[in-house]
C-alpha cells in the first residue's frame, strides 16, 4: 500500500475490487479495508539514530 500523506493511527484505506472473492462467483471481489495500527516514537531520535 502505498500513500502520498502522513498516515495516522487509526487511518482506514479502501482498495476497490481487491478484497475476498464473492462465494457464487469467484470472478468477482470485494473491497479490501484496511486500518492502520502505528506506534510513533516516545522520544526525540539522536543524531546517531537519525543517519542509521
Amino acid at each position: 500500500v502505498s500513500r502520498d500523506k502522513v498516515t495516522w493511527a487509526g487511518a482506514r484505506v479502501r482498495k476497490v475490487g481487491q478484497g475476498m472473492p464473492n462465494f457464487e462467483n469467484n470472478n468477482l471481489h470485494g473491497n479490501l479495508y484496511i486500518t492502520f495500527d502505528i506506534e510513533f516514537p516516545k522520544k526525540d531520535f539522536s543524531d546517531d539514530e537519525k543517519e542509521g
